[in-house]
């Protein structure tokens, strides 16, 4: 090819558009309704990225580090990733385009810690509840991005945390906003939804957003122990060891401490004319791909 044209198109429905009637050839990292709309047909291919590295998901971060707020108990953090059914959410609102964790890693791969049972058992999460001292529930804020496919979430937990007994009142804030409330400056108070990323080394975003150090999410709860094995976790000498620490910190991040409440990682898609071969989209990575090699067979 001489020459690849990137076009920016904010709405979801003009860039679909523009690609069915063939004034584009691509669809880069479209969204789950996206993709399920173009899979049945004949025209076009849809790339999925089932790898997940550099694949983003969603979370649900605690404002655990505030001693007068419920989630200040370890009980009612844990309490919360027993209420969420992942993969009900993954089917009904990502059409399957999405790998359920309860964790900063996927099933099957190297740094998944399967030692990490936690599961939607709303009985369990009421059980954990009236442990803490809160069996009659209570209110609390679930802060999310204004975005639609963000609202739609935010309302499915809502009704997740309403069928245990916290009863959350959705707080809809602009990109601005959201940027300053988890920024290295912010806090929020209750829950907040926030990207789950998935990388090669889960410890980094371990570090940004759990760690005495960390730039992000600054009203997760700090906690001296998990801190001491995150900086230990960064130089360790061998890969085996790196495996070791990173698993026990899964298992402390996510279930000892509950710092936060993985929900899934999402499956990066892309629509494209099965005219275009060789171009790389999703194979490794998921924001690489190969425009030296791309070719249109038509």
């Amino acid at each position: 090819m001489d020459a690849v044209e990137w076009r920016v198109i904010q709405d979801p429905a003009t860039a679909q558009a523009a690609l069915q009637a063939g004034e584009a050839d691509v669809y880069y990292n479209t969204s789950a309704k996206v993709a399920r709309d173009f899979a049945s047909g004949s025209e076009f291919e849809v790339v999925r990225f089932e790898a997940a590295n550099g694949a983003a998901g969603a979370a649900l971060y605690i404002a655990g580090n505030d001693p007068e707020s419920p989630w200040a108990s370890i009980g009612v953090r844990r309490a919360l990733g027993y209420a969420i059914d992942r993969h009900s959410i993954v089917d009904s609102l990502l059409f399957g385009y999405g790998i359920p964790t309860n964790q900063y890693a996927v099933p099957g791969s190297w740094a998944y810690n399967d030692d990490v049972k936690i599961g939607y058992d709303p009985q369990k999460a009421k059980e954990l509840l009236a442990a803490a001292g809160f069996g009659g529930g209570f209110a609390t804020t679930l802060n999310t991005p204004n975005n639609p496919d963000d609202v739609q979430l935010a309302t499915a937990v809502q009704s997740y945390l309403a069928k245990v007994g916290i009863e959350a009142r959705l707080n809809v804030v602009d990109a601005a906003k959201h940027r300053e409330m988890t920024g290295a400056q912010g806090s929020w108070d209750g829950l907040i939804l926030y990207p789950l990323r998935i990388d090669t080394d889960p410890s980094w975003n371990m570090v940004r957003n759990f760690s005495s150090r960390g730039t992000n999410t600054r009203s997760t709860a700090r906690v001296p122990e998990f801190d001491e094995l995150l900086k230990a976790s960064r130089s360790v000498p061998d890969f085996a060891a790196k495996r070791d620490v990173t698993l026990q910190l899964q298992k402390k991040a996510f279930d000892e401490y509950a710092l936060a409440a993985p929900l899934y990682a999402g499956i990066a898609t892309t629509v494209k004319r099965k005219s275009i071969a060789d171009d790389g989209f999703h194979r490794t990575f998921m924001v690489y791909w190969t425009p030296e090699n791309a070719r249109m067979t038509r």
